[in-house]
């Protein structure tokens, strides 16, 4: 039997999609490599989200040739989508996949042979859009909590992001289907399914008709035994009243836990970035989800080093963090060195 091993960089959607990638391999007759030096077949899952992801993704490529020989490298994910040609110039990669093939990697290794030169599969160009691409809902063996991709792409254009162009407009998948999903998890003995997506908080406004994450959250609850339902990353200007008080009326079944990207707490900043509220709309939000829901666990994504970005500036940024009742926060720096919070 052959085996594979998938490495995986970036963000929670890349890792769902990692796992039901491993699940399609198997489905072909491959099996997961219990030894890391050795698989038949390795998939580089990358991420291209800023400067240092790829220049992560490049190093995690080189690394797997290195250290197997033997094995046919396969590229993936974002930064295959946006730059198969700097990928094509790595030595050893045999296969450079872009997100609308992505799911047929196992079926299109059976159609490409080792010959010394990457083939390349990336349909569409940077930024066009395809149809919303189901794939199996997969529980993690070893855990009680599974990843749910319900969102793909962005319509938004924040100046530092290159996602949109490298995942398109913005897809959700149809409602029957998540229940289905769902269903499946908890079936399979999943307590907690994490909702994800690179614009999860404008979920259902591509469907016909349109509906919303509020609108999906609410049939979940209904609809499914689910134990608990989490958000993965939802952005300031979508967290709506009614949807903070449908986590109180779920008690516990919708995780007390929001992620909402700050990105900068300087208003200038902020504008320059296309970011469509201000520190203090931001720190409005923070502040109402604390006084309805104390224990909540609020995180929040920071960038340090934008173009431009003066000392007080920087200090406006470090000033609101300090101030507001945050749980963590991720910081992102857009230059050569790094502030730590």
């Amino acid at each position: 039997m052959k085996t594979y091993a998938i490495i995986t960089l970036g963000c929670k959607v890349n890792q769902c999609e990692s796992a039901a990638l491993g699940h399609l391999f198997e489905a072909k007759g491959f099996d997961k490599s219990i030894d890391p030096g050795a698989p038949d077949v390795i998939v580089i899952n990358t991420c291209t989200v800023t400067g240092r992801a790829a220049m992560q993704s490049r190093q995690a490529i080189r690394q797997a040739v290195r250290s197997n020989p033997g094995a046919r490298i396969i590229v993936t994910g974002c930064y295959a989508q946006t730059a198969p040609e700097q990928i094509k110039a790595i030595e050893g990669v045999d296969l450079i996949v872009g997100h609308h093939d992505k799911l047929r990697i196992a079926e299109l290794l059976n159609q490409t042979r080792r010959s010394g030169v990457s083939a390349t599969v990336v349909r569409g160009g940077i930024g066009q859009a395809c149809s919303f691409a189901s794939m199996p809902s997969v529980a993690f063996a070893d855990r009680t909590r599974a990843f749910l991709k319900i969102q793909d792409g962005c319509n938004t254009r924040c100046t530092y992001c290159i996602v949109p162009y490298a995942r398109g407009h913005s897809r959700s998948m149809p409602a029957e289907e998540v229940i289905g999903h769902i269903q499946h998890l908890a079936r399979a003995g999943v307590h907690e399914v994490v909702l994800t997506g690179i614009h999860l908080g404008v979920y259902g406004l591509d469907l016909e008709p349109t509906s919303s994450l509020f609108a999906m959250l609410e049939k979940i609850l209904n609809e499914t035994t689910i134990d608990r339902i989490r958000l993965s990353s939802i952005e300031p200007t979508e967290i709506e009243e009614r949807l903070i008080d449908l986590v109180v009326q779920s008690r516990g079944r919708i995780c007390r836990h929001f992620h909402i990207p700050l990105q900068s707490g300087d208003d200038d900043v902020l504008r320059r970035m296309g970011r469509p509220y201000t520190r203090e709309q931001y720190a409005h939000i923070i502040h109402s989800i604390h006084h309805r829901i104390p224990g909540a666990a609020i995180g929040a994504d920071v960038m340090a080093a934008f173009p431009g970005e003066t000392q007080a500036a920087f200090s406006n940024t470090f000033q609101l963090i300090d101030a507001l009742p945050v749980a963590y926060s991720d910081l992102a720096v857009l230059s050569g060195f790094i502030i730590l919070l």
